[in-house]
């Protein structure tokens, strides 16, 4: 996802456009930028445009045509921008495109009227009168000119009273060539869904539904392979996902797949194939490739666990714990009719088409017929078809059911069917034995693996001589072949126990609880880092339509392994720039003076997760800190003098950045350490022997008095206020006015304090309260916040003043939860030696205050004073109410950036405050006992 923070203008996007290879043109309701995969580059528009919002672009020829509210703007070859018409746009967007009739060229479509910007011409040459009060899609078809809006659908007509045919009443929102159809079929994007639009050369028209109709779209585009994606106002539609109904053929993607957004504006595909979608309010998102897809309930599947696949012909069964679905050939799903719908264990195709299931409860069913039942003991774990006879396997019996025989004592438990191809073979510890079908006996066949098998797979001898067998041991894997038993390499299993094993043509798969892994011919690990959910409970593999099926605990998972073997660019996070103290820095090559917390700011080459980065610091060639995932280093308190301030960063346990970022500052001496008033200090000193020795030897001792008295103020100073805060009122830059500023306010409540008032004496009492304090304000300093004032055993901190931190409320609830811990240990050690019981309630609000001192003229506190205070202290009081260690009030909650765990608990009325508040809370992992 890339955002205002990454150099997206704005954080709404009106329009997206292919430029050359590797290029694409985003506008945003704060201008437009060049996006080549990494960075973006603003693009210059005339200072009439200049920040305006830019409602449709597109490319063609090297020109790029702009919709803005200032107006028609087009940038030539050589990046000069040019106002075509200066009459303002409103709405929420405006029609522009490349027209195909006219290389070279575009049609827009604004309030004002239809236009055609001539090929290598700057100029806008009229067509019509806009047909539509607003419109926003244009596309010229043959001789035919279409254009939509909120009115419907225009076909322009001379004939017609207006110049203009209405052929659709539906609100159009944008129109595409349909590459599936004839030279006038269209698709059209609409407020309530897809339509079809079939243009004849006479002007004639027919127009079907085809999906979404309670679909809002706002955009049209097609995938490589043909099928259509859809932006709406509630995520994406994407074409050819299988379902159940065949003729539904489409898939919503939305906040839950990772968009981040609810509202999709707009989407293109670019050369690569890959997806990026235009969001409200949430940037722009790119979407990697559908390579990875999980059936579940929603494709039509009677279950989420699948316990086994089978083939039947060209179709596949996939038998879930309660029903057997079918999947034909064209993915579209179906169940199996006519079978036992109890809770299943295993399915397998009859001679005759009819299916044969196993029950959980050990029951052999022919369609919904019991034929056989399971000796106690000996439950059935596998059906197999061998030609027309019908077996099954069990822990210590194998029996044929089709034609029925009398059951066939094992030699030894817990032998392992192999697939051999129109035989069965079964494998043990100590021995290996071939299954003559029509005497139900068992052929030695060799000696066993020498470990515990599970069920393997038959493969080509590399000899030819004999058959082949391979067998999972764990995580091992053992093969015989040529008389004798040996391991294969095993290494892609990473020591995971196999779940799956299959032979598929020439390719030996199989699964663990973690990946789906390729061990032959060329060794391939598909896992999380793929989009793998985790696999289990059977691991089951197979091959259909040009995808690799695998059973697993969450649904059917398809797999396309040539897509995700593709080579993938490395993630090399690079540093783009820095941030000081909550401003861009002056000069990218050194910071300033007093620089505090400085934030860096990343390149990327690939849209990975900023959860997985980590960064690293050292200052002036000192070792490197421990990784850390905060992008921010605090430079608070270094010596004076020049310093080198590097910062490396890397992506999901990569390499780390190959040339860190480095930052030189310098930090002024006081004025008490500058070497030349220590020098003129002892030359006057020189000039003073005599009749001035004893006089400027009482200055100097006075001077240096002077000194002492203010370093020892600022230390003292220091221990009642903050740093920062006795930073600024030492330095005079602290106002008497105070100054308007967002905040976030905590206060922290000291539980329990009441009774220990009264069973310890007040020195322990005054200790206990300072340990507890203590451990308060590291907490909150931790995480950059202001300790504002103690309140007898409350203690109340500002975040986001003096200094700007634009996380505030992050930092509040990472301290909050820091100090919910920290009274956590306290109060352990409080029980153990006094018996009492302790605990701490914060509340969290957030809002606009007064920040700054305030007082009288004889004595002054920094605080804040505003609604957000009361706020705090009225949801810190609710914690006992709602038995929470934190709450967060909603005006907290809209600013987090990652909220976590909390828990919505509703509006509540608090005291002093008109409407009620919607809250959140957070309770610690382990609570003490009530």
């Amino acid at each position: 996802v890339y955002d205002p923070f990454a150099g997206l203008p704005g954080a709404t996007v009106r329009g997206l456009a292919l430029g050359p290879p590797g290029i694409l043109y985003v506008g945003t309701e704060r201008g437009a930028a060049r996006f080549d995969g990494r960075a973006f580059a603003r693009l210059p528009l005339p200072p009439e445009a200049e920040g305006a919002e830019v409602l449709d672009l597109a490319w063609a020829d090297g020109r790029l045509a702009l919709v803005t509210g200032a107006g028609v703007v087009l940038e030539d070859e050589d990046g000069e921008a040019t106002l075509l018409d200066g009459q303002p746009v409103g709405g929420v967007n405006a029609g522009v495109v490349a027209d195909p009739a006219v290389p070279g060229s575009f049609l827009v479509a604004v309030p004002h009227g239809v236009f055609r910007i001539p090929a290598g011409a700057a100029r806008l040459d009229r067509l019509a009168d806009a047909p539509s009060r607003q419109p926003v899609a244009v596309l010229a078809v043959g001789e035919h000119l279409l254009v939509g809006g909120p009115d419907g659908l225009f076909l322009r007509d001379p004939a017609a009273p207006t110049g203009w045919r209405r052929l659709d009443d539906r609100p159009v929102r944008e129109l595409l060539p349909d590459a599936s159809g004839g030279p006038g079929d269209l698709i059209v994007g609409t407020e309530r869904g897809l339509v079809r639009l079939r243009l004849r050369p006479d002007g004639s028209a027919a127009l079907d539904a085809v999906a979404g109709a309670e679909a809002f779209v706002t955009d049209l585009a097609r995938l490589p392979d043909g099928r259509l994606v859809a932006s709406t106002g509630n995520g994406l539609l994407v074409e050819g996902y299988p379902v159940r109904d065949a003729a539904a053929g489409w898939q919503r993607i939305g906040a839950e797949q990772g968009l981040g957004a609810r509202v999709t504006t707009r989407v293109a595909v670019d050369r690569d194939g890959r997806l990026w979608v235009g969001t409200l309010g949430g940037g722009l998102v790119g979407v990697d490739h559908d390579a990875v897809r999980l059936w579940d309930r929603a494709a039509g599947l009677a279950d989420d666990a699948i316990v086994d696949l089978d083939r039947d012909g060209d179709d596949l069964l996939v038998t879930t714990v309660t029903r057997a679905m079918r999947v034909g050939p064209a993915m579209r799903v179906r169940p199996v009719e006519g079978i036992y719908t109890g809770g299943l264990g295993a399915l397998a195709p009859g001679p005759d088409g009819t299916p044969w299931t196993i029950s959980s409860q050990g029951t052999i069913h022919r369609g919904d017929e019991a034929v056989a039942v399971a000796p106690r003991g000996g439950e059935p774990n596998w059906l197999f078809r061998i030609g027309p006879a019908m077996f099954w396997l069990s822990r210590d019996t194998l029996s044929r059911l089709l034609p029925p025989a009398p059951p066939l004592r094992l030699p030894e438990r817990g032998l392992q069917p192999v697939d051999g191809r129109d035989r069965l073979l079964l494998v043990g510890p100590e021995h290996a034995w071939a299954v003559d079908p029509d005497r139900l006996a068992l052929e030695p066949l060799g000696p066993g693996p020498g470990c515990v098998p599970g069920a393997g797979v038959a493969d080509p001898d590399p000899t030819g001589d004999e058959l082949a067998i391979t067998v999972p041991c764990g995580p091992r894997l053992r093969r015989w072949s040529g008389g004798r038993w040996r391991d294969l390499d095993a290494a892609p299993l990473r020591g995971e126990p196999v779940l799956g094993l299959a032979r598929l043509g020439a390719e030996l798969w199989a699964t663990t609880p973690r990946a789906v892994v390729r061990l032959e011919p060329e060794p391939l690990r598909l896992d999380a880092e793929h989009g793998l959910p985790p696999i289990g409970p059977t691991g089951d593999l197979a091959r259909h339509a040009g995808w690799l099926a695998v059973a697993t605990g969450h649904g059917l998972l398809w797999l396309q392994p040539e897509a995700l073997d593709r080579p993938r660019r490395p993630v090399t996070p690079r540093i783009l720039g820095v941030r000081v103290d909550g401003a861009e820095a002056p000069d990218p090559a050194r910071l300033p003076a007093d620089a505090g917390l400085v934030v860096v700011a990343l390149e990327d080459d690939t849209l990975g997760s900023e959860d997985t980065v980590e960064y690293r610091f050292r200052l002036d060639d000192r070792p490197w800190s421990e990784p850390f995932h905060e992008p921010a280093v605090q430079l608070s308190g270094l010596a004076p003098g020049d310093h080198r301030l590097a910062v490396a960063a890397r992506q999901g346990g990569g390499g780390w950045t190959p040339s860190p970022a480095v930052w030189a500052f310098t930090r002024p001496p006081r004025w008490w350490e500058r070497l030349d008033l220590r020098i003129g200090a002892a030359l006057l000193l020189a000039l003073g022997v005599g009749a001035w020795q004893r006089e400027r030897a009482r200055r100097l001792a006075a001077q240096l008095a002077r000194a002492e008295e203010a370093l020892a103020f600022r230390q003292v100073f220091g221990r009642f206020v903050t740093p920062e805060v006795a930073e600024e009122a030492l330095s005079g830059r602290l106002g008497r006015e105070g100054q308007r500023r967002e905040v976030t306010v905590l206060i922290a409540d000291l539980r329990g304090f009441t009774p220990m008032t009264e069973a310890l004496p007040p020195e322990d009492l005054v200790r206990l309260l300072n340990a507890w304090l203590t451990r308060m304000v590291a907490a909150i300093e931790a995480e950059g916040g202001t300790v504002d004032k103690f309140v007898g055993d409350a203690v109340m901190a500002i975040f986001n003043a003096p200094r700007s931190q634009p996380d505030h409320a992050d930092r509040a609830l990472r301290a909050a939860r820091a100090m919910v811990r920290a009274t956590r240990e306290l109060a352990e050690e409080v029980r153990a030696r006094h018996g009492l019981d302790l605990g701490a309630g914060v509340g969290i609000a957030s809002g606009e205050a007064i920040v700054g001192p305030v007082g009288s003229d004889a004595r002054m506190e920094y605080t804040a004073i505003g609604e957000p205070v009361n706020l705090a202290a009225r949801v810190e009081a609710l914690t006992r109410k709602l038995d929470a260690d934190v709450i967060v009030a909603a005006s907290t909650r809209a600013r987090l950036r990652d909220p976590g765990d909390l828990q919505p608990a509703g509006a509540h009325r608090l005291k002093g405050i008109a409407e009620p508040v919607a809250v959140w809370t957070w309770r610690a992992a382990s609570r003490p006992p009530a």
